[in-house]
C-alpha cells in the first residue's frame, strides 16, 4: 500500500463513502505521528452517503493520520488514512 504525498500547506480531500446510509455527526481529525490532534472539523454530506472534507496539511514535512469518524444506525465508524507531507524540491 502507497502513501500519497501532498505539499506542505496544500489541501487534500479527505472522503468517506457509505452509500444509501444516513451519517450523524461526520468529523475528522488530522493527527502527527505522536498522535497528537493538529487540526479538527466536520465533513460535508454531498448526498447518499458520501461525504467529504478538504483539508489544508500542517507546514511541517511529516507523515500525518487523517481519522475521519461518523455514526450510522447508532454505531461508531472510524476509518483512517496515511498522508505524507513533503517540501517542494526544485
Amino acid at each position: 500500500m502507497s502513501i500519497p504525498e501532498a505539499l506542505i500547506g496544500d489541501t487534500v480531500r479527505l472522503t468517506m463513502v457509505d452509500s444509501g446510509v444516513t451519517h450523524v455527526s461526520p468529523s475528522y481529525t488530522i493527527l502527527d505521528q505522536s498522535e497528537t490532534a493538529v487540526s479538527t472539523g466536520t465533513m460535508t454530506d454531498s448526498g447518499d452517503g458520501h461525504l467529504y472534507a478538504d483539508v489544508t496539511l500542517p507546514n511541517t514535512p511529516s507523515y500525518y493520520v487523517a481519522e475521519m469518524r461518523t455514526t450510522i444506525a447508532g454505531n461508531p465508524y472510524k476509518r483512517r488514512r496515511k498522508v505524507r507531507a513533503v517540501r517542494e524540491t526544485v
